[in-house]
């Protein structure tokens, strides 16, 4: 039903502008420098791709604000999802929510709208089709100047700053194993998030494997990044090595953050030999624990 929701929607007429983007080609051939001294990356975990940033003095919310039979499914304490509507600690003073793709256990459009109405000074960033979802539901209407919906097409960056983040959304297929398997009714969307002297990406539902063209052309090796929010490094050994290899040669973060984890999950089962191949490795295993990144 979910699928269905979603490819119907599709036909729907864009109401919502894009400001400030552009389309953007791989940004540099040499590696960048890393900015002097800057300040730590903080993070607090939600559940499955939802995490809280605060980078230097901006707030990020990413795939927090999620359908609440999702969270309530996942045993999400009650008082955290009204900490959510209400954009209360840990969730106030909130600057941009960023949302990856359209699915109920990473975006939810009546909470995103609730939230933003509570915070009347937050952003929304998301897929074209993520707004044309909350359009279809209502209450779009209310928060329509606050929405970056971003248009999709494969291989196809947009830039974009919003209240002084430099923000590079760059798509990326939903979960598939071959290119040819990528599901055209879902878009995901990484962010590539540039602010205080980090660097930061989330790439959503994307398992690495099959988009290896679309990870050569955008070029990330070059970007210094500091903190990388992956998910799938572990799924099917015998594909392992292939995303290893995307992760150690086109992505090279300092830092990676293994998402995609329901409660109870952990990577408890995954050999010594692939674990180890990963020592900047973190993973959360707690509702709204916290952890810094330097």
């Amino acid at each position: 039903m979910k699928r269905s929701l979603l490819l119907l929607l599709l036909g729907l007429s864009s109401l919502v502008r894009v400001e400030n983007a552009t389309g953007s080609q791989a940004v540099s051939s040499a590696q960048k420098p890393r900015a002097k001294n800057p300040p730590a990356i903080e993070v607090t975990y939600t559940i499955c791709e939802g995490f809280v940033v605060q980078v230097a003095d901006k707030k990020l919310m990413i795939d927090v604000l999620t359908a609440r039979r999702f969270l309530k499914r996942q045993s999400v304490p009650e008082q955290v999802v009204r900490q959510m509507e209400a954009a209360q600690p840990p969730f106030d003073d909130v600057d941009i929510i960023l949302a990856t793709h359209a699915h109920l256990d990473h975006f939810d459009p009546d909470l995103v709208v609730q939230h933003m109405e509570a915070n009347t000074e937050v952003e929304l960033v998301c897929p074209q089709q993520a707004a044309d979802i909350m359009k279809a539901l209502g209450g779009l209407h209310r928060v329509r100047d606050r929405i970056h919906a971003v248009p999709y097409q494969p291989f196809q960056p947009v830039e974009l700053e919003v209240k002084g983040v430099q923000i590079r959304c760059l798509p990326l297929s939903h979960n598939a194993v071959e290119e040819a398997d990528a599901d055209p009714g879902i878009q995901n969307l990484a962010y590539l998030i540039k602010h205080g002297g980090r660097t930061i990406l989330h790439i959503g539902d994307n398992n690495l494997v099959a988009t290896r063209k679309s990870y050569e052309q955008y070029q990330l090796q070059n970007e210094s990044i500091d903190l990388a929010f992956l998910q799938a490094l572990f799924w099917n050994e015998a594909q392992f090595q292939a995303r290893r290899d995307c992760v150690t040669n086109l992505i090279r973060p300092r830092h990676i953050v293994y998402m995609h984890l329901m409660y109870g999950q952990d990577i408890s089962d995954v050999s010594d030999e692939m674990k180890a191949a990963y020592p900047e490795l973190t993973f959360f295993r707690n509702c709204l624990e916290t952890r810094a990144f330097e």
